[in-house]
């Protein structure tokens, strides 16, 4: 037998090795045991080397890193942010500038090293235990609130630049006294950058006192530029006395007061002499404070679905300052005394987070109408129906039902009786008037270009409906009147009762959508038929109430287009027809007589009765 050398060491070697790397493994093994043992010892608490706005916040549990944070972070705001401006030391208030979540941090911290993987998290600990690990600040800086509190401030301290002025005062072109009043230089600082540094600031926690540089700032009119210009007043002061009008409304604009108006401002051609826009603004909104009016937002508060609050918003009418300036000088060209001062809408919002998640937040459209001459009852119904319909909402793609936001029409659920004509006989029956919201709605949906789906004209012309073809009729449980939201947005629908008017808003998110309508077109028309009278019980005997003039029967339509921003035009034609109605009148008997009871009837159900 062949014995082959170094066997023996080969074997000693082999031997050796698995001993190491038994050994090796043994000691990682314990190490992967002493670290997940280490993470295991901070369960429910969070890890050491994490902190949060520079405070170590290891070995806190969840709960007591929060209380600890909202100690810290008011100890850091308590005293309010410092501004230095100059030799000025101008300090802001807390108050709600700067809000930490303090809540939200602690849970970032506890949060790490807890994914749910145990390798993964037992090597994080182990990291952050020797690199701390700084955790994000969540923290709000309201800038708009900060730069109103620290400009509000400034104005103390910092005079604003100021151009030179020309003022006139005057009783006739020849007979005047122009004064210049001197330019003045002003002070201005960076608010914009300042607030930058009080957000970097709050994002440490650390707040220092954050410098305010002052820059000066240098008028663009100087008195030495409007001297040139003093000679040419004379030929602006020759354009008075004249007059500007709204509807019923007319301003004499007297010598003194074109020269109040009289200022130099710089245009593409150098500096001239005109009328100044803010004067013109002042003296007209001081004239005309009973005819303009600010524009008043609304404001939209949700309680889960409902709606708890809801203020419509109120558009206001302003003097279009440019447009009158337009209108002056060209009346000036024309040699005109009388010219029109021109009034613009004023737009208001609704307001509030609830209205800016649901997208109501201006006017899409307005329907209105007239009720005047209506009996009690039904003027008593049509409140009751416009507060039933006030605030509902609908959601998009969704279809709005007048008659289910009107719920049941009985006595039980406020309704009350108005005589309705059926046949050769009257009857009280509960919601006469509600017809008037139909055709309101009608209106509103349609001066907002919302899809029509259901709708019903009367079979009669009413008069509270005028003009013919504009109408909807409703009677529970049909018919109904419907339309669908197609906005992409939340509509909702206002409703207001002034005097014998009434009007319905639909408020939502405009896409740009334009409506167009024509005016409605009459033919067909058919003389009515003689008066009619009708016997009744309800009414004292001998006693004569007459329900309605006499209308002529007609045929009536008119076109309805919608233009979306696409470019694609929906068009339809609403058509309507009339029967003729002819003046009907009830008169109070003690019994009714057989031709009375055995008269013609007629398919009314009430939708037709003009009450």
């Amino acid at each position: 037998m062949i014995k082959l050398p170094g066997t023996h060491s080969l074997t000693n070697l082999l031997l050796g090795g698995v001993l190491v790397v038994i050994v090796i493994v043994s000691f990682a093994g314990a190490g992967v045991l002493a670290v997940m043992g280490y993470q295991k010892s901070y369960d429910q608490r969070i890890l050491p080397g994490i902190s949060v706005l520079g405070f170590p916040l290891g070995g806190f549990t969840e709960a007591e890193a929060d209380s600890f944070l909202q100690i810290k972070t008011r100890e850091a705001t308590r005293s309010g942010f410092p501004f230095q401006l100059e030799q000025n030391t101008i300090v802001l208030p807390a108050g709600n500038i700067v809000r930490y979540s303090t809540a939200e941090m602690a849970k970032d911290a506890y949060a790490i090293g807890r994914t749910g993987a145990r390798w993964k998290d037992s090597w994080t600990a182990l990291r952050v235990r020797f690199v701390s690990h700084q955790v994000k600040s969540r923290v709000h800086v309201d800038i708009a609130l900060a730069r109103q509190g620290l400009e509000s401030r400034l104005e103390t301290f910092l005079p604003f630049v100021k151009n030179a002025e020309l003022h006139v005062s005057a009783t006739s072109s020849a007979n005047y006294n122009a004064v210049i009043v001197p330019e003045q230089i002003g002070k201005a600082t960076d608010v914009s950058h300042a607030l930058a540094t009080l957000e970097m600031q709050a994002q440490t926690g650390t707040f220092t006192t954050i410098p305010l540089p002052v820059t000066l700032t240098h008028p663009s009119i100087t008195t030495q530029d409007i001297q040139p210009l003093v000679h040419e007043v004379p030929t602006w002061l020759a354009h008075a006395p004249f007059s500007l009008s709204i509807p019923d409304k007319t301003i004499t604009i007297t010598t003194s007061t074109l020269g109040g108006w009289l200022n130099v401002s710089t245009s593409t051609s150098g500096l001239v002499l005109q009328l100044d826009p803010e004067r013109v603004d002042r003296t007209l909104g001081d004239l005309l404070n009973q005819y303009i009016r600010k524009p008043r937002n609304g404001k939209l508060e949700m309680h889960g679905e409902k709606i708890s609050l809801f203020n419509p918003a109120v558009d206001g009418y302003m003097v279009d300052v440019p447009g009158t300036l337009s209108n002056i000088q060209s009346g000036w060209a024309k040699n005109s005394l009388t010219m029109t001062i021109s009034i613009v809408t004023a737009k208001a919002f609704i307001e509030g987070p609830d209205a800016e998640r649901l997208g109501i937040r201006e006017s899409l459209g307005v329907g209105k109408s007239n009720f005047s001459g209506s009996p009690v009852n039904r003027r008593k119904n049509i409140a009751l129906g416009a507060k039933k319909v006030h605030a509902s909402i609908v959601a998009p793609d969704a279809e709005f039902s007048l008659l289910k936001a009107l719920g049941t029409v009985d006595g039980a659920n406020g309704w009350l009786k108005e005589l309705v004509i059926k046949g050769n006989q009257t009857t009280p029956e509960y919601g006469g008037g509600l017809c008037q919201i139909g055709t309101t709605t009608f209106r509103a949906a349609l001066a907002s270009g919302l899809p029509i789906t259901q709708r019903r004209n009367h079979s009669y012309r009413v008069r509270y409906y005028e003009p013919a073809g504009t109408d909807a009729t409703i009677y529970e449980p049909a018919p109904d009147f419907r339309f669908k939201n197609d906005t992409g947005k939340w509509i909702l629908i206002s409703t207001e009762v002034f005097g014998d008017n009434l009007a319905f808003t639909v408020w939502g998110t405009p896409d740009g959508r334009k409506v167009e309508q024509t005016p409605p077109k009459i033919y067909n028309i058919v003389p009515p038929p003689p008066k009619k009278i009708i016997e009744t019980l309800e009414l004292p005997v001998g006693t004569t109430k007459c329900t309605e003039s006499p209308h002529a029967g007609a045929d009536a339509k008119f076109d309805y287009t919608v233009t979306y921003t696409s470019g694609e035009a929906k068009k339809v034609t609403f058509t309507s027809h009339y029967r003729p109605w002819g003046a009907v009148c009830l008169i109070g008997v003690e019994k009714l007589s057989e031709t009375a009871q055995e008269g013609e009837k007629v398919d009314e159900t009430g939708i037709n009765n003009p009450n």
